[in-house]
């Protein structure tokens, strides 16, 4: 974690700026960010969460997005009832399911359900 005030890890440093990615080999480098203690619900007062960082901040490729979020949901457990931001009008299962038309749907209510996890619900 960042000592500035930002409240970052290496999660919102990967999401954090739009570039080339290749879903397989960086699913592979999130499970170890994971495995080895970052913190997929870190909120920064800056970024916000690391998973709203990666709908909104990354332009990412639909294979890019489902493989990290098969990454991030076998290696931690995310809060998908978090509020993305202060007006908490939505959450972040919801912004998962809803991107670019919705492809993610099936595998984020999928996950929700199996997790316990209302995702109309925001926490």
């Amino acid at each position: 974690m960042s000592a500035d005030g930002d409240r970052i890890n290496v999660l919102h440093a990967l999401w954090g700026r739009a570039r080339d990615r290749d879903p397989e080999a960086e699913a592979a480098l999130i499970a170890r960010l994971l495995d080895g203690g970052a913190d997929i619900n870190l909120r920064s007062p800056r970024f916000g969460l690391p998973l709203t960082m990666l709908v909104t901040d990354i332009s990412a490729s639909r294979e890019y997005m489902r493989a990290a979020f098969a990454a991030v949901t076998a290696h931690s457990r995310p809060d998908l009832t978090a509020h993305v931001d202060r007006r908490r009008q939505a959450n972040v299962g919801q912004y998962l399911a809803e991107n670019m038309f919705g492809f993610m749907h099936d595998e984020v209510y999928a996950y929700a359900a199996a997790s316990g996890q209302d995702i109309d619900v925001i926490s």
